[in-house]
């Protein structure tokens, strides 16, 4: 039905001539000092506005042309925040029917009048009193229908794309310089960087724009490592998620934990941009509770990252509790915020730290019970797309559980046209058929596994 062409192919902007709508008056064309009879045709570029945006709402937007590909335009709103791509339409031939003016006389223009129709009343009856409305037959050769369809993209995937580029000490990049990159209202790329908590390289100082960037994942190791270490030994912190921590304090504490050590200097603006990312609740005193659970994956990341085998479970665990800042149950982390980050696996052994370690875990594999692993699978390393998410997916384990699918696949719902995880799930995936051979009593047989399509 529509086709995605240039509707500006012909240098023509949004040029809707007056001669056309006699209940507008033989006006002269001022911008040539021809009148319209002296003109030839022009033609006539009619663009449909979406319910969300009115025609007064056009004095505040503007187009967006891309000079690398001249089938893109966009109408860009800055005041609703909101981008349109601009479609050309191809029709047949049709009527487009322009009202009389508000009082009611029919038209007495002098321009040639290609069809008048009665208007009826509201009861849908003609009569004497009836209004004329103009009709203008439109063709193809000399009239551009133009639809505006809301832009629908991933704003913090595109900008993580381009914030790649300035990764910190680079100089950032700015809000309207992404803007004019993505051919969107500004308003829209503010707000996906503050859904981001996106790293604000400078803070607008004297009347230099605020820039953005990305800190590399060496530098927000080595200030997470920082942080641990404060939460663990600070008295301050003690309670960082119940009673919460002053922030201007802890960030005092990190920056002097910090100090003296010239290659390891770390940058007030750097630990803010971690901690905001774990800030849960805030008060007028700047009192700051912090996400635990944030905190235990932040440190379940380094833990895999210290080696390429997959780990036992208890070691892992084990681990993980010590190294996790705070007391009590609020501090315990649980292998349900795993999700997202790690797969158990009972095939893969691990990689050990002594032969002790290798023979306890030989023996367990040995007995009713096999050792589990868990195998580092974070969500973030994988495509983006559908298709390659799933097939990714199914490529790793070749069935899986929906709440060891569902961390996986959140985010692809945020961003699709899919209103379920059901509906994306029936499109991609199917049920395993239930095994005979399963034993009465087992825990799994009543778990439905999910197969790829």
């Amino acid at each position: 039905m529509s086709k995605r062409k240039n509707p500006f192919s012909e240098k023509i902007i949004l040029k809707i001539p007056k001669s056309d709508f006699p209940s507008l008056g033989n006006t002269a064309d001022h911008n040539n000092g021809l009148s319209s009879s002296q003109q030839g045709p022009s033609p006539l570029l009619l663009l449909q506005l979406p319910t969300n945006l009115t025609v007064h709402d056009l004095t505040k937007s503007h187009f967006a042309f891309d000079h690398d590909d001249l089938n893109q335009c966009r109408l860009i709103s800055e005041d609703k925040g909101i981008t349109f791509d601009l479609v050309k339409v191809s029709t047949s031939n049709s009527y487009v029917l322009v009202p009389d003016d508000e009082k009611g006389e029919k038209t007495t223009s002098n321009h040639h009048r290609n069809q008048e129709t009665p208007m009826s009343d509201a009861n849908g009856s003609g009569s004497d009193s009836d209004k004329y409305i103009q009709a203008r037959l439109l063709r193809e050769t000399d009239t551009f229908i133009i639809e505006c369809m809301e832009r629908k993209i991933d704003f913090q995937a595109e900008i993580r794309k381009i914030l790649q580029e300035f990764v910190y000490p680079t100089k950032g990049i700015s809000i309207d310089q992404i803007s004019a990159r993505l051919m969107c209202s500004k308003k829209e790329v503010k707000i996906a960087l503050d859904k981001m908590k996106a790293f604000q390289v400078s803070c607008g100082k004297s009347q230099q724009p605020t820039t953005y960037g990305l800190l590399s994942e060496e530098m927000e190791r080595e200030v997470w490592f920082v942080i641990r270490s404060v939460l663990s030994e600070w008295d301050g912190g003690s309670d960082y998620a119940g009673k919460g921590v002053l922030l201007e304090n802890m960030i005092e504490e990190i920056l002097q934990r910090n100090d003296g050590n010239e290659g390891d200097y770390l940058e007030e603006g750097v630990v803010r941009c971690c901690l905001n990312k774990c800030i849960v609740d805030i008060d007028n005193n700047g009192l700051v509770k912090l996400d635990a659970d944030y905190i235990a994956r932040i440190i379940a990341h380094h833990i895999f990252n210290l080696q390429k085998e997959p780990w036992e479970k208890e070691l892992f665990v084990k681990k993980w509790h010590k190294l996790m800042p705070g007391v009590g149950s609020l501090y315990e982390p649980k292998l349900t915020i795993l999700g997202g980050i790690a797969i158990e696996t009972s095939s893969v052994s691990p990689l050990v730290a002594n032969a002790n370690e290798s023979l306890a875990m030989s023996e367990k594999n040995t007995g009713e019970n096999p050792t589990t692993y868990l195998k580092y699978f974070p969500r973030d390393c994988l495509l983006s797309s559908l298709d390659g998410r799933f097939k990714a997916l199914f490529k790793e384990k070749s069935k899986w559980k929906l709440d060891e699918l569902m961390p996986y696949i959140e985010d692809l719902l945020e961003k699709s046209n899919f209103k379920t995880a059901q509906e994306l799930l029936l499109t991609f995936t199917k049920i395993a058929p239930k095994e005979n051979e399963l034993e009465e009593g087992r825990e799994d047989e009543d778990i439905d596994w999910y197969i790829a399509k």
